[in-house]
């Protein structure tokens, strides 16, 4: 009896592995591979990747916004929000939230001038980015690995007559060149060294151009909020303890 239940798994095993490679086969073609065509070239940095910093760096300087106009009753509160641009939306927010930031900057010197204050000193940085020129040369060079066109390349020559004369028969042999004219154009061809044609295929993209220069753009963005959050934090420190000391409060 026991070897009649081994029998039948064994025949019911057998069963499903003649049929589960084939049941497998047309899954896995149904769901199709990735092919060449399918893998895009890296762009640098993706649009949603610029979007989710940029956006967290808007709630940084929204929150100074906030602290600043605490902090003087003659700040004037700005609402500092995104705009959905139709073309180069990151691009001109970016330069909006710069403004901003240029805003802020001068508000923490006025306030910072006070003796009892560690005054502010206001980033060279930040007008460098306002008027492009910390952001141009890296993107000219960038542009320049964009329109980047290799020149033709010259394979080996061969100079020895003996295997130009041998080139040449062949070619007649074959009639391939069929004239006197086209066989001296070979030979010269060879003399001088066969021409290979370049792959003149952008390096870089022009999306790939633009999205690398907002990410350093970017970056450049979040330090200048990072220096201004410490010079924020220590003059609330000062306000406190100044505060403190005039109530009494330990």
């Amino acid at each position: 009896m026991q070897n009649k239940y081994i029998i039948i798994i064994t025949i019911i095993i057998i069963i499903i592995s003649l049929f589960t490679p084939y049941n497998m086969k047309n899954v896995l073609e149904g769901l199709g591979g990735p092919t060449l065509d399918s893998i895009k070239v890296d762009e640098g940095v993706s649009e949603v990747e610029l979007q989710d910093k940029l956006s967290k760096l808007y709630s940084s300087v929204r929150e100074h916004e906030r602290r600043l106009s605490l902090l003087d009753n003659s700040y004037k509160k700005h609402d500092i929000q995104q705009k959905n641009y139709t073309v180069k939306n990151i691009a001109k927010n970016s330069d909006n939230l710069l403004r901003k930031i240029k805003r802020q900057d001068i508000q923490l010197s006025k306030i910072t001038k006070p003796k009892q204050y560690n005054t502010y000193i206001p980033s060279t940085t930040l007008n460098r980015l306002l008027d492009n020129s910390l952001i141009l040369p890296y993107y000219n060079e960038l542009i320049k690995l964009h329109k980047y066109v290799e020149k033709p390349m010259m394979g080996p020559p061969s100079t020895n007559p003996k295997v130009l004369e041998h080139y040449e028969r062949i070619y007649n042999a074959n009639g391939m060149p069929d004239s006197a004219k086209a066989a001296r154009e070979a030979k010269v061809e060879y003399k001088t060294g066969i021409k290979k044609q370049p792959d003149n295929t952008p390096k870089i993209s022009m999306t790939a151009v633009n999205n690398l220069v907002q990410d350093a753009k970017i970056k450049y963005i979040d330090e200048i909020v990072l220096y201004q959050e410490t010079a924020l934090k220590e003059y609330e420190n000062i306000n406190q303890k100044y505060i403190a000391n005039m109530y009494g409060v330990a």
